[in-house]
């Protein structure tokens, strides 16, 4: 279980609770005494870091230059001070404390957060951990599988697009090597139609041309 909790930024502790059954540990004089050597940032990835001691280990997460710690028991491992640590990263941070912790002094938050610490901690100790948390994955994942279906959704749909496309496109091309097979057609129907009238004119020319040349004995004058 989660025996001690703290939140703390730089060297100053800013909030802290305490199971009522280790009050003869006292934790809070051992943070204040290693704040000064913690490691300091301001960045928003999670730095993680676990010290053990005789029968504890000491926990922290540094989020933003906030430092957050847990004292578990051995048996509680990593896991569950790990996730309890970045559940109350996620309740400090979603409220005005993370900014108003820049300038706020020693226990400043006693009042605001240290129930919220108590309360969690209290949940590890039943084995109710972080129902909230469970459910805002539960909400996620439903999220997740509703864009999946869109998504799959949209994507038969555009197979669909894309099947109907290629109909228009082999239909067009068959339109269109019709339409050349018409168009020839008609050319050379058009083509014969000018043989045949051009032959007919060059006939009736010559017959002209005999007719008045006199090589033909038609002409009553010949």
């Amino acid at each position: 279980m989660i025996v001690y909790s703290a939140v703390a930024r730089g060297q100053v502790l800013l909030v802290d609770c305490q199971c009522a059954n280790t009050e003869d540990q006292n934790y809070r004089e051992v943070i204040q005494s290693i704040l000064p050597n913690m490691p300091a940032g301001s960045g928003t990835a999670d730095r993680k870091t676990t010290y053990d001691a005789k029968n504890t280990r000491f926990h922290t997460l540094l989020h933003e230059g906030v430092l957050y710690v847990a004292v578990a028991e051995l048996e509680s491992g990593y896991g569950i001070p790990y996730k309890f640590l970045s559940e109350v990263r996620r309740r400090f941070t979603s409220t005005s404390l993370l900014v108003r912790s820049a300038n706020a002094d020693p226990f400043a938050f006693t009042r605001e957060f240290q129930p919220v610490l108590n309360q969690l901690m209290t949940d590890v100790m039943k084995g109710n951990v972080f129902a909230d948390l469970t459910h805002q994955i539960e909400d996620v994942k439903n999220v997740m599988n509703d864009t999946i279906e869109k998504v799959i959704t949209r994507g038969e749909n555009l197979d669909e697009l894309l099947k109907n496309t290629q109909n228009l496109e082999i239909e067009g091309f068959t339109f269109n090597k019709r339409a050349r097979a018409v168009r020839n057609k008609f050319w050379w129907e058009n083509f014969k139609l000018w043989v045949v009238l051009i032959g007919v004119i060059l006939a009736i020319v010559l017959l002209l041309v005999l007719y008045f040349t006199c090589l033909i004995p038609i002409k009553p004058s010949c």
